[in-house]
């Protein structure tokens, strides 16, 4: 726990700081699929060859695959890459 949660964290029961973490682990995981999808539209914009270009879009259709697969209902456009064919 870092921050303002800290206190709460601690004063909590065994059932409540379980769902802190869990919310924390889950919240951690989104903000990474979130800038996984930034870098890999950064380093796409950047490519300087088709070829790159063309495993960028291709990381990014493996990245929206595996982000609906963990997320499930969860999974939000902003999760997402959207690059020319990678949908």
């Amino acid at each position: 726990m870092i921050g303002e949660e800290r206190p709460r964290y601690e004063a909590a029961n065994v059932d409540e700081r379980d769902r802190m973490r869990t919310e924390i682990w889950e919240r951690a995981c989104r903000d990474w699929a979130r800038e996984h999808a930034q870098a890999i539209m950064t380093a796409h914009a950047a490519a300087d060859s088709e070829g790159v270009r063309k495993k960028y879009v291709w990381l990014a259709k493996y990245h929206n695959a595996e982000i609906k697969r963990f997320f499930g209902r969860e999974a939000k456009a902003a999760l997402l890459v959207h690059l020319g064919g990678a949908k």
